[in-house]
């Protein structure tokens, strides 16, 4: 096994641990959920399952549970949800995800368009849960990049460690607007 010391460099990625995991590894799940979003948007494929994760492109409306969701409109010509109306706040939650193992740390990529100038964390919030939406934890994003001119891919991790499952496991996100502002969703990826 190689062994590296801390802050050592490897093809410019940084080996710093971060809550336990290699930035290293935080470059390649988002490399694998950007070919993922492409590879879906390519064939038309709907919400599908990775092995320890899950990826939707919104093809159709399959991933979400449209139940829970509130103000949201789907665009079935251009593939992603916006906030209705004069920019309403929207909450999208995705249908249950059964992972084969307990998720103790769930990485968050959202594939998003500003319409309106978004502060993350502020105007769009993030959460997951690990427990089909009993308790939700909130991802704080961040901005890694765009993956089209103006088409954001934001990220973040959600330490689910020292929650107490209350039900069955089954994984969810949700996405919250707030302070009217207009954007859209185009992708969602969960990485556990």
């Amino acid at each position: 096994m190689l062994k590296l010391p801390l802050n050592t460099s490897i093809d410019n990625f940084s080996i710093e641990q971060t809550r336990g995991v290699l930035k290293v590894a935080d470059r390649i799940e988002l490399n694998l959920a950007l070919l993922a979003f492409y590879r879906s948007v390519n064939y038309g494929v709907s919400k599908y399952n990775l092995v320890g994760g899950m990826m939707d492109e919104y093809e159709d409306e399959t991933g979400v549970d449209t139940g829970s969701c509130a103000n949201q409109v789907y665009d079935a010509v251009n593939h992603l949800y916006h906030p209705s109306g004069s920019y309403n706040n929207m909450t999208l939650q995705s249908a249950a995800t059964v992972p084969a193992t307990t998720p103790d740390d769930i990485r968050m990529i959202v594939f998003e368009e500003d319409i309106s100038a978004i502060t993350l964390n502020t105007d769009l919030m993030a959460y997951v849960s690990r427990d089909d939406g009993a308790v939700w934890v909130q991802v704080t994003l961040e901005d890694s990049g765009d993956y089209s001119s103006g088409k954001r891919i934001l990220t973040g991790m959600a330490d689910l460690k020292n929650l107490a499952v209350t039900s069955a496991y089954s994984v969810k996100y949700k996405l919250v607007t707030a302070n009217s502002k207009n954007l859209n969703i185009r992708g969602v990826s969960l990485n556990w």
